[in-house]
């Protein structure tokens, strides 16, 4: 998946708040200066910075929903932010991504992507490019956004610093970072509705190791109180000094599209009629949808990545006809992408 898509998940957003809130947190707790510590997190973790040595990384990957489970390849090869290739192995689906310059050629075998394969590539993605700048998230001044607590915890057998927050009427996030080498051990995020405290998403770095001057996570966790599961095992980060000739070939019969780090967006979801998508009637109904959108922010293809009552989804996706996506644009240029959007229904 290109970076060059939006990710809805709740992770990225509550991450830029949460650092935005360390910039306003004094130094009493931790006696961590909290500018040091934004400017440090990212540098300490992200081994695809300009100036990195190429590297071969390749993990194994666990993603269980509910009783059903799959196993699969994660690898990647780089050799420059703008020169690598990015390739997905699962029972159901494969994709291979060649990134050369602006461009991104990519092959799959099959248009939409499932659902819990999306969730583990936006951890990935976010993960190791730690894009916690990124213009595309612009909640930095939310005023809705308010500090629940700070606080020390242990997690994983560390001292780290942990920041609640508010976002938003229900939003809310929770970020601990390791108060020593200041990388990310756990990031929360959810809904609190009337008091009944849900965390949606449950993220877990640990396991870390030296690489050239920086550190890495052989350990990923993903949890939510969806019953989606993903454990990704690090087997192998080595520094390497060549390629084969043909590893940044782009794959045959790859479909070619615009890369960008780090796109603007413009705009919000904007349903066809009135300011909610309509969701009256659906009880009890989880469903994730797969968008690809046009650089008008209109919607090209729609999918259904996952349901928990299948009869409901043809009439899901026609709440969804007319429904108008942010613009993204790379240096002032719109650009298509892709998202996937989940509705839980209650009673």
């Amino acid at each position: 998946m290109s970076s060059s898509r939006i990710s809805t998940a709740l992770g990225t957003v509550f991450l830029c708040t949460l650092l935005f809130a360390l910039q306003l947190f004094g130094s009493d707790l931790t006696k961590i200066n909290p500018k040091e510590l934004l400017a440090r997190t990212p540098k300490i973790v992200d081994i695809q910075s300009a100036g990195s040595s190429p590297f071969l990384l390749l993990a194994h990957v666990h993603l269980q929903q509910d009783t059903k489970s799959v196993d699969g390849l994660y690898a990647v090869a780089w050799a420059a932010p703008y020169r690598f290739r990015r390739v997905m192995k699962f029972p159901n689906f494969t994709e291979t991504e060649v990134i050369v310059g602006n461009k991104i050629y990519r092959k799959r075998s099959t248009r939409a992507v499932p659902f819990l394969v999306w969730q583990f590539d936006t951890m990935m993605q976010f993960f190791h490019r730690m894009r916690l700048d990124n213009p595309a998230i612009k909640r930095f001044d939310d005023p809705n956004t308010k500090i629940r607590k700070v606080e020390s915890e242990q997690i994983n057998g560390a001292a780290d610093v942990c920041i609640s927050i508010e976002l938003g009427r229900y939003g809310i996030g929770k970020l601990c970072v390791d108060s020593s080498t200041y990388a990310p051990a756990m990031l929360e995020t959810g809904y609190d509705l009337r008091s009944l405290s849900a965390a949606l998403e449950h993220y877990e770095f640990s396991d870390y190791q030296p690489f050239q001057g920086k550190l890495f996570p052989r350990k990923f966790s993903f949890r939510s109180t969806n019953s989606q599961d993903i454990e990704v095992q690090v087997g192998k980060l080595i520094a390497t000094q060549s390629f084969d000739e043909n590893e940044f070939t782009p794959p045959m019969d790859s479909e070619t599209l615009p890369f960008c780090e780090a796109p603007d967006s413009k705009g919000e979801l904007r349903p066809s009629l009135g300011n909610v998508i309509p969701m009256f009637g659906f009880e009890d109904l989880a469903i994730a949808m797969y968008f690809q959108v046009s650089e008008q922010g209109g919607v090209q293809n729609a999918d259904v990545v996952y349901s928990n009552n299948p009869l409901k989804n043809r009439e899901i996706l026609k709440s969804f006809v007319g429904t108008h996506f942010p613009i993204q644009s790379c240096v002032g240029v719109p650009i298509p992408y892709e998202t996937v959007i989940q509705v839980v229904s209650g009673h």
